[in-house]
């Protein structure tokens, strides 16, 4: 099954999130992107930038600023019908420079236990 990342009703991207962590409940698999995901990949690439700081002051803040700027997104994931995954959180880890590849997406999906109804 394909999932799409969504920025309101824009596609960035799909993956297929082939592995699940069942412990920590994070799904990831390769992620392609549209060339929509360029709307987005400056806050992943925050990510990136703060993670190559030295431990610190400015690496935490560095890092929350990432947090709160991919949380104000308010991105959502969907399957291929169009069909709400609820999430907590969806990273891109986007550590290649400009390239299409090698990108991966994360998120950390809410148990159906836990969903808001």
């Amino acid at each position: 099954m394909g999932y799409q990342l969504r920025l309101k009703s824009v596609v960035l991207g799909t993956s297929p999130l082939a592995a699940l962590d069942r412990c920590g409940g994070i799904g990831y698999g390769p992620f392609a992107p549209t060339e929509a995901y360029d709307l987005v990949r400056p806050v992943f690439r925050l990510f990136t930038a703060a993670n190559k700081l030295p431990e610190g002051a400015a690496r935490t803040e560095a890092l929350a600023r990432y947090y709160a700027a991919r949380d104000a997104l308010g991105l959502t994931l969907t399957t291929e019908a169009g069909e709400a995954v609820p999430t907590r959180w969806v990273h891109i880890r986007d550590l290649v420079d400009g390239a299409a590849t090698g990108l991966e997406l994360q998120a950390a999906l809410v148990p159906p236990g836990k969903r808001k109804r």
